[in-house]
């Protein structure tokens, strides 16, 4: 059986209407994971990889950090990805948001330290089985580097504008229903 699975972006959490969003736009039934900006990677894989199924065939969508993780256990489930305006080396990304910080969803204060930080100073390869997709103005990853980085290794797709929070997911949909069904 397919199954779809959704990640959020960092600091953030499962939103009911992106959720209901995404399964109209692409006529799929999508699963929301949830991981914890305020614990490890490693600890927030074991969590993630608990919730999916092995035995089904899955595809995995992620945003931002949610890319990072989708990247990640797609590797490890042998499993489709579509990563949105990725940070796919959160390691440099992430450095900026050292210290306090409030979910936006939860609206949880909480510490996020060096030590979490470190513990994602790993880099992955990119699965070959995935798709990105770009918005050209994101204003916390740069987009053009991440284009040029994975475009003769993967399908990549740069949007004209947009912002760090993805908002092609409609105008994306035949590319995205095409890599599903292939």
């Amino acid at each position: 059986m397919k199954k779809v699975y959704y990640i959020h972006g960092f600091n953030s959490g499962i939103k009911p209407n992106k959720i209901n969003e995404l399964s109209k736009i692409l006529n799929e039934n999508i699963i929301g994971l949830e991981f914890d900006s305020s614990i490890s990677m490693t600890k927030n894989l074991q969590k993630l990889i608990k919730c999916i199924d092995e035995k089904d065939e899955n595809i995995l969508i992620g945003t931002s950090l949610g890319g990072y993780y989708s990247n990640v256990l797609s590797l490890y489930l042998n499993c489709k990805s579509i990563i949105t305006n990725p940070s796919l080396k959160p390691f440099y990304t992430l450095n900026r948001y050292i210290g306090t910080n409030i979910n936006f969803v939860s609206n949880i204060e909480y510490d996020f330290t060096n030590e979490i930080l470190n513990s994602y100073n790993i880099e992955f390869p990119i699965n070959k089985s995935s798709l990105i997709l770009l918005s050209e103005n994101d204003e916390l990853l740069n987009s053009r580097q991440t284009f040029e980085t994975y475009r003769d290794i993967v399908t990549v797709v740069m949007f004209e504008g947009g912002e760090h929070r993805f908002e092609f997911y409609n105008d994306s949909k035949k590319i995205i229903n095409n890599f599903i069904n292939e």
